[in-house]
Parts: C-alpha cells; sequence; structure tokens
C-alpha cells in the first residue's frame, strides 16, 4: 500500500523492497503486485529482476466483465493469497486479510512478511523472525487464528499459549522456498 495507509514509515522504495524480499523470490518469477501506488515507474527497480503483473495488466481479458471498483481490491487480495508467498505491507489490515486467508486455504507458506523487512532465505531464522502480536503490534495477524480452527478446533486450545504452539506448528509445516 503506498496511497491511502496513514503509517508512512512503511513507505520504502522499491529497490529496498526488492534488497528485503530478494531471499523469498526465486530468479525472474514472475509477481502479483496489489498496489495503489499511482506511478508506473515505481516499480521499475523490481521488473529489472521479475516479471510484474498488476490489475490494470489484465483487462483486456476482463474487456466485456463489469468489475465494480469496489470490489477490485477483494479480488487482488484472493489473488495474492494464492500465491507461493506473499510479502505484505506492515499496519496494512488489507495485507493482514490475506495473510488470513492464506492460512485458512493453507498456502504452501502462511509466514509473515513485510516488504519493509529484511528476509532470509532459511526457514527457521524467517520463523525466529515472526511477530508476536501483542501491545504495540496488535494489528499484526496471529497465526493461532487459523491454527486452532484448523487443527484444535474452535475453543479447545486447553489453556495453552496459542502463540508458542502457533510457532511450533510453523516450524513443523509444510513449506517451498
Amino acid at each position: 500500500r503506498r496511497n491511502d495507509l496513514q503509517y508512512k514509515k512503511v513507505f520504502i522504495s522499491a529497490q529496498a523492497t526488492l534488497a528485503n524480499t530478494a531471499p523469498l523470490l526465486r530468479p525472474s518469477e514472475p509477481l502479483y503486485l496489489a498496489t495503489d501506488e499511482t506511478s508506473p515507474s515505481f516499480f521499475n527497480a523490481i521488473r529489472q529482476h521479475h516479471p510484474v503483473y498488476q490489475w490494470s495488466n489484465f483487462s483486456h481479458v476482463l474487456q466485456n466483465v463489469n468489475v465494480p471498483r469496489k470490489l477490485i481490491g477483494c479480488i487482488e487480495q484472493v489473488i495474492c493469497a494464492m500465491g507461493r508467498v506473499f510479502i505484505g505491507t506492515k499496519l496494512s489490515t488489507f495485507s493482514a486479510y490475506i495473510t488470513r486467508l492464506r492460512g485458512y486455504i493453507q498456502a504452501p507458506d502462511t509466514l509473515i512478511y513485510f516488504h519493509t523487512e529484511r528476509a532470509s532465505s532459511n526457514r527457521s531464522e524467517n520463523v525466529r523472525r515472526q511477530p508476536i502480536p501483542r501491545g504495540q503490534n496488535y494489528m499484526t495477524e496471529d497465526p493461532a487464528i487459523w491454527l486452532d480452527t484448523r487443527s484444535h478446533g474452535a475453543g479447545n486450545n486447553g489453556g495453552n499459549d496459542k502463540r508458542w504452539r502457533s510457532l511450533e506448528q510453523l516450524q513443523s509445516a509444510p513449506h517451498s522456498y
């Protein structure tokens, strides 16, 4: 998110985003960017290394379909949720919901990544860096939400600390880099 997000500290250059996220990406891997950035050249640094697709790239496919503008963001969330990996924007509810969808559908990698934070090519390191939702991190998705519904049933946590159980499940979850 670039234009309507109130938290300006998450606004970084495309070069910085690429540097932070490169360990998660395969060489020349196609990327879908759900963004409200208005400058077509803003992502050129990423385009030098990856084919980049955005909603506007598919207008010819949808030329005979009337997609209400207010639904485009929802459709983009589903597109992002189905990706091999998702890298979102910290403090963005748009990104948080994509993360939650990925958990519900058991995406290949449900770890939480932000484009403003350097990722590692080592999964264990990325698991260790997962945000813990508490205090000022209350806007961060908590994997316990989807892990509990999937493997423990709602309300059946036996008094265990959901967060630590979630980290253990994340470490053992199937993944692909």
